[in-house]
């Protein structure tokens, strides 16, 4: 039935680009019905639904909302409107998100026909999703220039279990006789790793459920010859011996699929009439929020960079193994002619899968679950072939989240540039219904990746970006805990890091330096206040944290560490500053006049004694405990000490060499480090980078591994931390004011001669560029600034060798001479002279300083 997919692409763009070009008055009450079956599950369902609808004209608008536990596909007189509708996660602990489009464009006077194949999924609680036992679907479209003014989800739609939907985590053998024993050797190994499993049997070729018939190794004297399963028909996948996400494999028979169903003509006489469940709000789902992020983004179908090598027959059990050039997320899709029974695996990655059982013939399908390609290719794997299969067509469906890809990035190091490539593409791949580590393996919105996906984020995408950021925020603070701690991978309640906690509100201040968003600062405020008192809960007396019990006093992976319960740490202090300064930052926006106070306070006690705690002689412990420091020093403690501005310049040159030498921590804290260090020396900082990404460079991934030098996950978001560093700090595009009303390009040349890049802001688009021509002794930095844009351009006096002799000119008019400003031109003004730079303010516009200097 998926063939529809394929042939309503045009039309599916059309509701993309369409759904967020209106703005839906949303309401506190609803009029339609949440609607399922009589039944509350099962886990694992697949239920079709649909209403017929008559219509005296083509309305002008039908702002509709829409809401499913947990995701739909809408057809729209049999033009596939939302392909994988809904939200993965929800805004809070007990709420429930809602999708709104405009289905105008697709309904027409006359006769109509709405359908919609919904999803429920059930099962554990994971690491972000929150789950409930209840399907259910909502739909309700309010519409103008028709007689009929909405069209309401209630007791007179028509609704069915699709039965082609498979449910289970198992493994098969065909055409078996005899005694088996249904057990992990057996069956070439565990379907489900720590899950009770049983053994299932059916007759050889047949459509009818499976039968349970026996335990994890037991044996059974199947009846006939038969078709064997073992494993469980209740479980998603679970992964490393937990339920990370809702991992349940799709597996469609297209023997017995109801064909036509979402088809106006379709005969649904057989079909019970849907139980409503309540109008909203109602238990389970409660509260209905909007997602406010946009419908996914469609990239089209993409042919295999092998297309033209791939098997165009098969007559046996085989493999084909289509090669993609890119991670990326989509479905699989596939054309083929085949005998009935033969059961097709679509593999992208080491975590998931999908399967197809064929129908007798010609036939098309596309994955519903969206995959990521993290291994580079599509394996489609034949089993229990009778007969021949024709290969008539493969291609690969991408799909995304939807947002525009501004920022760009080039230098002389071609390793530079092909790392902040790969930070691109490894962002992209980690963001869909919310941020995640990893897409494959866990697809936890831990805020340690976080964090820095939001900050890197600002020099990628356009504006849509920041409504997945904004998102993610009220997600973790709607789901604040009593005492004010927050849950790190939110709204999922199984993780407590403090010092991902901590980074995570303190980035609250930077999108908000990115955005101009001072809304969500007023409503997050009593939040995040909260969460200051439960910092201050947690401290001793001279107001420094201590490591709690019962938490995951995680700082990070890689080696060298020393975390211990009842200890205070140096990196959660250091951060615990740092957080403290934009708290007074936030105040201050707010004016939270006592509040400012409070935290200064909070703040000036971890100064004084920050270095008393840490500081041996030589190098920062990581930490103290009893009195009696660590003996432990790492980059991270040190590199967070200079971030958080405790390191004198007496002591800079000692962690300088430790950050030099010492390669402890993994890509998580590198981002940091690499920040810090830069402050110290730019160009060791290159070297660091360069030798701590070289391998990850030089793999086969177009995305970066999860630990140095190239290992773990494929694709983690955490290690992409480079993209910023690079376009924030050496190409040196920053705001100083909130969306970028003041923005600086301050350049940091290092050992290099040439960096261009593009930034989006809230304003349009910056471009930047610096030359450095050290024959010439020229110096050549040019910028595009958009409307509503004051830039600072920091002119480097490091490239004149300290020449004394320097002049500086833009668009040719000469505006520094002889040590000091001349004739300034309209929209250029000087602003300041330092030890480093020479400093002036332009307005928006297009301007080429050169800067040239004489011995």
């Amino acid at each position: 039935m998926n063939i529809f997919i394929r042939k309503a692409i045009i039309f599916l763009s059309l509701a993309l680009s369409l759904n967020f070009q209106f703005t839906f008055a949303q309401s506190e009450t609803w009029t339609a019905n949440w609607i399922w079956t009589n039944e509350t599950g099962l886990d694992n369902t697949w239920v079709n639904i649909r209403k017929k609808v008559t219509l005296d004209s083509k309305p002008t608008t039908a702002l509709t909302r829409i809401a499913a536990e947990n995701k739909y596909w809408l057809f729209v007189n049999d033009s596939l409107v939302v392909n994988d509708g809904g939200l993965d996660t929800r805004p809070d602990l007990q709420n429930t998100y809602y999708d709104e489009i405009d289905l105008a464009p697709y309904l027409t006077s006359g006769e109509n026909i709405i359908s919609a194949l919904v999803w429920h999924k059930g099962g554990p609680d994971c690491y972000t999703q929150r789950t409930i036992e209840n399907g259910g679907f909502l739909f309700e479209s309010h519409l103008t220039g028709s007689t009929l003014t909405e069209i309401l989800t209630d007791r007179t739609w028509k609704i069915k279990v699709d039965s082609a939907f498979l449910r289970g985590v198992l493994k098969y053998k065909y055409g078996v006789s005899g005694t088996v024993t249904f057990s992990n050797d057996n069956f070439g190994g565990d379907p489900l790793e720590g899950m009770p499993k049983f053994g299932y049997y059916r007759p050889a070729g047949s459509t009818q459920p499976f039968k349970q018939c026996a335990n994890e190794n037991e044996s059974f004297t199947l009846p006939e010859k038969c078709d064997i399963a073992y494993g469980n028909t209740e479980s998603p996948l679970r992964i490393w011996n937990s339920f990370k996400w809702l991992a349940y494999p799709v597996t469609y028979d297209a023997r017995l699929e109801i064909k036509g169903w979402h088809t106006y003509d379709y005969d649904d006489s057989s079909w019970t009439y849907a139980t409503e469940k309540g109008i909203p709000p109602v238990s389970p789902w409660n509260k209905l929020v909007n997602r406010t992020i946009p419908m996914w983004k469609d990239n089209g179908y993409l042919e295999f960079t092998n297309q033209s090598e791939l098997l165009t027959t098969i007559s046996g059990n085989d493999t084909i193994e289509a090669i993609l050039d890119n991670n990326i997320q989509g479905m699989p899709y596939f054309k083929i002619n085949a005998p009935a029974g033969v059961r097709l695996r679509m593999v992208l990655n080491d975590y998931y899968y999908q399967d197809y059982i064929t129908k007798e013939g010609e036939q098309e399908f596309e994955c519903f679950a969206w995959q990521n390609s993290s291994s580079h290719k599509v394996q489609l794997q034949f089993n229990n072939v009778s007969g021949s299969i024709e290969i008539l067509d493969l291609k690969f469906h991408q799909t995304s989240y939807n947002t525009e890809i501004i920022g760009s990035f080039n230098s002389n190091d071609t390793l530079l540039n092909t790392l902040w490539e790969k930070c691109k593409n490894t962002s992209l791949v980690c963001m869909r219904d919310y941020f995640f580590d990893c897409p494959d393996r866990e697809r936890g919105q831990w805020w340690g990746d976080v964090s820095e996906q939001i900050l890197y984020a600002f020099y990628i995408y356009g504006q849509q970006s920041t409504l997945l950021s904004k998102k993610a925020y009220r997600e973790l603070m709607y789901t604040q805990k009593e005492d004010g701690s927050l849950y790190t991978t939110a709204p999922g309640t199984e993780f407590h890091l403090p010092d991902q906690n901590l980074a995570a509100v303190s980035m609250l201040w930077n999108y908000y330096l990115y955005t101009g968003d001072k809304e969500l600062l007023v409503e997050l405020y009593p939040y995040i206040k909260k969460y200051i008192n439960y910092l201050v809960s947690t401290s001793n007396a001279d107001g420094l944290l201590i490591l709690q019990p019962d938490v995951w006093n995680w700082i990070d992976w890689g080696g060298n560490m020393d975390n211990e319960t009842g200890s205070v740490n140096a990196v959660s202090n250091a951060i615990y500053s740092v957080l403290l300064s934009n708290m007074i930052h936030i105040a201050e926006t707010l004016n939270k006049t006592d509040d400012i106070l409070f935290y200064k306070g909070l703040q000036e006690k971890v100064k004084v004694h920050f270095n008393d705690y840490f500081w041996n002689g030589e190098a920062y412990a990581y930490h103290k405990k009893d009195g009696v420091q660590s003996k432990v020093v790492d980059d991270r403690t040190n590199a967070w000490a200079v971030l958080a501005g405790f390191a004198d310049e007496d002591k800079k040159d000692k962690i300088l060499e430790i950050l030099k030498t010492r390669y402890d921590a993994s890509p998580y804290q590198e981002m940091y480090i690499d920040m810090a260090m830069l402050q110290l020396d730019p160009v060791a900082t290159l070297n660091r980078i360069r030798t701590r990404y070289k391998a990850m460079v030089d793999s086969w991934s177009s995305t970066l591994w999860e630990e140095f030098p190239a290992k773990g996950s494929t694709n983690h978001a955490w290690s992409a931390g480079p993209l910023y560093n690079l376009s924030a700090f050496y190409l040196g595009i920053r705001p100083l004011k909130p969306a970028y009303s003041l923005y600086e390009f301050l350049p940091i040349t290092a050992d290099l001669t040439h960096i261009s890049g593009t930034v989006p802001t809230p304003h349009g688009t910056i471009s930047a560029s610096f030359n450095l021509d050290n024959e010439a002794k020229c110096f050549t930095q040019e910028i595009s600034s958009p409307d509503h844009t004051v830039c600072l351009v920091c002119i480097p006096k490091k490239v004149f060798g300290g020449s004394k002799k320097v002049k500086i000119t833009v668009n040719s008019v000469t505006i520094w001479r002889n040590n000091k400003p001349g004739f300034l031109m309209d929209g250029v003004e000087f602003d300041s002279e330092d030890e480093a730079y020479i400093k002036f303010k332009v307005n928006p516009g297009n301007y080429t300083f050169v800067s040239t200097s004489k011995r």
